[in-house]
């Protein structure tokens, strides 16, 4: 009967564990969903795209560390590191390889939505200008005759 509780406590682990991983994500997504709301753009392709980056970034370092678990030459890589310095590096480069594709899915929708008045169209002309039409000294123009 109590046999099956280390792995209930195991399982427990992997689920925070994952839990922890997923917060990058879980703030790109409300950053890409408000963002998406306010410029009035369809956030489905975003937010997919996010979301597919995430698990590909997230396998991509978990696979690495798999196959560099096989081949053995982490230490050879990075030096002589010691366990504890070795366990914290496997267990947060996860979340660093995951958060570069929710980070451009972002980027991607802030590029889209980006507004820069000087290149819109204008509704109508601007009042003309007050500022007296002073001229300024440039360049070469002692080159010049007046």
């Amino acid at each position: 009967m109590f046999a099956a509780l280390p792995w209930i406590g195991v399982f427990l682990f992997f689920v925070l564990l994952f839990a922890a991983y997923s917060i990058p994500l879980w703030i790109f997504l409300a950053l890409i969903h408000s963002r998406a709301r306010a410029t009035r753009a369809d956030p489905a392709s975003y937010l997919g795209f996010a979301i597919f980056f995430w698990v590909v970034g997230w396998l991509t370092v978990v696979a690495m560390f798999i196959a560099d678990d096989k081949l053995n030459n982490l230490d050879q890589l990075l030096g002589k590191l010691s366990d504890e310095v070795d366990s914290y590096l496997l267990l947060l480069s996860p979340m660093v390889g995951a958060i570069p594709g929710p980070a451009a899915a972002y980027g991607l929708l802030r590029m889209w939505s980006g507004r820069d008045q000087d290149y819109e169209e204008l509704d109508q002309m601007p009042p003309a200008s007050r500022i007296a039409d002073v001229r300024e000294p440039r360049h070469r123009d002692h080159l010049r005759p007046e």
